[in-house]
């Protein structure tokens, strides 16, 4: 029973690991600081929609127009990236 409980709350982080092992084991440039930052910066923006998503279900609602603001603020902010001022 107690190992069922672990593996209940530890699960997706060792089958991560498991997952992120096999393509380091495949590719050695996996394991540089660039490309760690790299995954950590673009799962955050899916890490504060999944919080406000989360937020949005336990208040009894339900919301599915999250993907489509996340994706209109990237076009918005790529394109006043590149905008010369």
């Amino acid at each position: 029973m107690r190992l069922k409980s672990i593996l209940t709350l530890l699960g997706p982080f060792i089958a991560l690991l498991v997952v992120f092992g096999i393509f380091a084991g495949n590719n050695p440039r996996m394991l540089s600081v660039e490309v760690l930052l790299n995954i950590l910066t673009q799962t955050v923006i899916v890490g504060i929609a999944a919080i406000g998503m989360t937020l949005i279900i336990i208040s009894g609602g339900i919301d599915l127009s999250v993907g489509s603001m996340i994706a209109l603020c990237g076009v918005v902010a790529a394109t006043l990236i590149t905008k010369d001022i």
